[in-house]
């Protein structure tokens, strides 16, 4: 009789040792206390949007400043260099000073600030002023240093002398409807050469 000289071979198979994994829901404290922590991070993310929107805005105000210039240079060039004539107070809004040059632009979008939630009530044309004392149908070759020279602010429909005592700066007016300074304490300004500027209110009262 012969005797295999084979071992025998064990055959492997697999052993868990791991423990019954028992699996739960959230309780309500846990929950809670997410909540709380998606609060916190809401909370600290909003004024960071609310910024980056109000940058969107004023950027979007400049542009209208910028093209609302183009167009006053445009009537000036039209009408033997002098810029538009103010209608007195007493007028209605459509003898104002932005009728002119209405035809020099492609939408009177340009003539409203993203930042005014609501048009003034005096002045619902436009929600920019124009510097009126020194531009009133002046001839621009009397202007000495137009870099200077404010053209439109966006304090208001109304318009405004270029002096500290603007309707910009002038917070007598400030409510609810008129704001006088719609950009992060300030307004932008738009000037003869061309050039468009934010400034505070209160770089505008230590200028004035």
């Amino acid at each position: 009789m012969l005797v295999s000289d084979r071992m025998p071979v064990a055959v492997p198979y697999n052993i868990c040792w791991c423990r019954e994994m028992k699996y739960r829901g959230f309780t309500l404290v846990e929950m809670l206390i997410v909540l709380a922590l998606i609060g916190v991070l809401a909370g600290l993310s909003f004024p960071v949007f609310s910024r980056v929107r109000e940058k969107g805005r004023r950027t979007t105000c400049q542009s209208n400043l910028k093209q609302i210039g183009l167009a006053v240079q445009q009537y000036v060039q039209d009408n033997n260099g002098r810029y538009p004539t103010l209608a007195s107070l007493q007028a209605t809004d459509i003898a104002r000073w932005n009728v002119p040059i209405r035809s020099y632009l492609k939408s009177e979008a340009v003539f409203r600030c993203p930042s005014r939630q609501k048009p003034l009530p005096l002045y619902p044309a436009t929600d920019y002023g124009y510097n009126w004392l020194t531009l009133n149908g002046t001839q621009e070759a009397s202007i000495v240093f137009p870099i200077h020279v404010p053209l439109n602010d966006e304090g208001g429909g109304s318009s405004y002398d270029g002096g500290p005592d603007t309707d910009v700066i002038d917070t007598s007016f400030a409510g609810p409807i008129w704001q006088p300074a719609l950009h992060s304490g300030g307004a932008n300004f738009s000037y003869i050469d061309g050039h468009i500027k934010w400034r505070s209110i209160q770089d505008q009262l230590s200028a004035g």
